[in-house]
């Protein structure tokens, strides 16, 4: 979220041209620069471009990743 807030992380991706084929999304973070398995951190139906990571450590630099799922695998 570019730093714009202290208590929070706010993340939007494009739903691109499979979202009808998407029954849910699955949000994990890992500090930035590690190589540590990512964590899931949110979980977001599907239809859904925007989520609020509010578990996030002031002053610590995240990267996220957005899986799209349905329910015959991924």
């Amino acid at each position: 979220s570019k730093g714009y807030f202290g208590n929070r992380v706010a993340l939007e991706w494009d739903l691109g041209n499979n979202a009808t084929q998407i029954d849910r999304y699955q949000v994990y973070r890992r500090q930035l620069g590690t190589t540590v398995k990512p964590e899931l951190v949110l979980s977001m139906p599907t239809g859904t471009a925007f989520a609020e990571d509010t578990r996030a450590n002031a002053r610590v630099l995240y990267e996220y990743f957005v899986v799209g799922e349905n329910d015959c695998g991924s």
